[in-house]
């Protein structure tokens, strides 16, 4: 545990880095949340809640070919920037989505939100060697996966406090919030050197990806 402090204190970089990481799942457990909410309530289905998590975990699977190309043939920190932006909007669109007849709109946009999701990854992954040093990754790719087991548990605690408590809408809105201000972390890593593949090899890459 000391390590991980001593990275965070040394290195801001990478802690402004993983700071975007903490609130963006942040946010992720207020969208789950309010979404099963608001799924339940207009269609007291608990079928209609699986295909939240179809519209949630198939572009993720869809997507990873080619996220990892997206990482390495543009800018990475210009990439999270805007996902997380992206993702900002996507999620303030769910605030339409109130009344039974527009429940599939929720779907398509999760859908798309996850889409985002899965650029900003293989991005973030990519971006770690930039901000920090080669002896100091071990550790930093371990307090990634620490913060991620660690936020399961404090995100939905949160998020199911929001959710009962401020109600859906606020709840969105406050995911919606956490995106920008990840967004503002990431903007704060000053740009690095772009190490990635080339541009020519972009279709070779993809077709590996899927083979």
């Amino acid at each position: 545990m000391n390590s991980y402090v001593a990275l965070l204190q040394r290195n801001p970089n990478f802690r402004n880095l993983w700071l975007a990481r903490v609130v963006s799942n942040l946010g992720d457990w207020f969208n789950l949340l309010a979404s099963a909410t608001l799924i339940a309530s207009l269609t007291g289905a608990g079928t209609a809640i699986s295909f939240l998590f179809l519209a949630r975990f198939l572009p993720l699977f869809l997507m990873s070919p080619f996220a990892g190309v997206l990482a390495d043939r543009f800018d990475r920190r210009k990439l999270m920037i805007a996902t997380d932006l992206l993702r900002a909007v996507t999620v303030l669109s769910f605030l339409f989505v109130d009344r039974p007849e527009r429940i599939w709109l929720l779907y398509v946009l999760t859908a798309l939100q996850f889409v985002f999701s899965a650029v900003f990854t293989p991005a973030q992954q990519a971006y770690l060697p930039a901000v920090v040093d080669k002896e100091d990754l071990v550790t930093a790719n371990a307090l990634d996966s620490l913060t991620w087991s660690t936020m399961l548990a404090i995100g939905a605690l949160l998020g199911g406090l929001a959710t009962a408590f401020l109600g859906v809408q606020t709840a969105f809105i406050l995911d919606a919030l956490t995106f920008v201000v990840a967004a503002w972390f990431v903007a704060r890593v000053p740009v690095a050197s772009h190490g990635g593949a080339q541009r020519g090899a972009g279709k070779s890459t993809v077709r590996d990806g899927l083979l």
